[in-house]
């Protein structure tokens, strides 16, 4: 009777372990991609394209709200391309 029981539990550590590594890696990477977007956003911001730096900057803040824009961060990026030289 404590096979199964034992087995149970070692595929269900298995999974929370496999699940736990996904979403720790997941985690990482999208920190990871905000900092490469929020850098590539200030160096657009420095240079003269502003249709690229528009799409750089929606890049970056839709990465920091899961894929959604708000208005302020409509605003903000109206800002600071207003800001461009």
């Amino acid at each position: 009777m404590m096979i199964p029981i034992i087995l149970i539990a070692g595929v269900v550590g298995a999974i929370a372990y496999v699940v736990g590594r996904y979403l720790s890696d997941c985690l990482v990477d999208h920190e990871f991609n905000i900092q490469l977007y929020a850098d590539e956003y200030k160096e657009a911001l420095e240079e003269v394209d502003k249709d690229y730096a528009r799409l750089v900057g929606k890049a970056y803040f839709s990465a920091l709200r899961q894929g959604r824009l708000t208005q302020e961060d409509n605003e903000t990026i109206a800002d600071d391309l207003a800001a461009m030289h």
